[in-house]
């Protein structure tokens, strides 16, 4: 086994454990946040919960939305620079020829 991939597995590790602990954390502290909530009608807390769920995906739509374009934009230039700019170079230094070919 090489360096790299002892060193990958490390960095696996320490992603498990810090998973870990943040489910732990959150299942553990989650009692006081609903503790501190009992004052607070239901229905609202459902309608905040609706309300910051959709502007939550509206806003991850709009990320993954420009994010893909982004890339079509750079693979468009991409394209541009290494096919069609390269081939309407070589197609502007040929003479143009007749039927016959002279």
């Amino acid at each position: 086994m090489n360096a790299a991939a002892t060193e990958s597995e490390g960095r696996e590790g320490l992603k498990g454990f810090l998973c870990a602990l943040s489910a732990f954390l959150i299942w553990g502290l989650s009692p006081l946040y609903w503790k501190t909530l009992q004052g607070v009608p239901a229905f609202e807390i459902v309608l905040h919960r609706v309300v910051w769920s959709f502007l939550s995906v509206q806003l991850w739509t709009f990320a993954l939305i420009w994010s893909a374009l982004a890339l079509y934009t750079i693979d468009s230039m991409l394209l541009h620079r290494k096919v069609i700019a390269p081939w309407q170079a070589a197609s502007r230094r040929r003479p143009e020829r007749n039927h016959r070919g002279r």
